[in-house]
């Protein structure tokens, strides 16, 4: 698989390489489904989080509905596939904010959760 862009991100001494897919909405779900069921496989080899930016909240959810059933289909981990929309993505920030839709889970979620020192503070 390659991606449209990857890269590796560096926090609190982890690092975690992440694939970036940029979907404009010029294929179908049915070959769309093809190359998630390409990342799935490849998550038993290497856990790399995708993140799946597109052009709709539509388009948005109508992914992390065919991630959900490819995972269940294959009995692998759909969780590491995050998908938004451009808008969000340009409207604040990728790592902090809520903005990524994650297969089987309801709401929005952060790629990075901030350290726990900010957490007691903002309590």
């Amino acid at each position: 698989m390659v991606p449209d862009a990857a890269f590796t991100l560096a926090v609190a001494g982890r690092t975690q390489r992440y694939a970036v897919e940029v979907d404009m909405g010029t294929i179908s779900l049915n070959r769309l489904e093809v190359r998630l069921r390409g990342y799935l496989r490849l998550q038993f080899d290497e856990l790399c989080p995708v993140l799946f930016v597109v052009w709709t909240r539509q388009r948005a959810q109508q992914i992390a509905q065919v991630v959900e059933a490819e995972a269940d289909e294959l009995g692998a981990y759909g969780e590491f596939i995050y998908v938004s929309t451009l808008e969000d993505v340009g409207s604040g920030s990728v790592l902090r904010d809520p903005i990524w839709i994650r297969a089987g889970q309801t709401g929005r979620v952060q790629l990075v959760q901030p350290p726990v020192e900010q957490l007691r503070e903002a309590s």
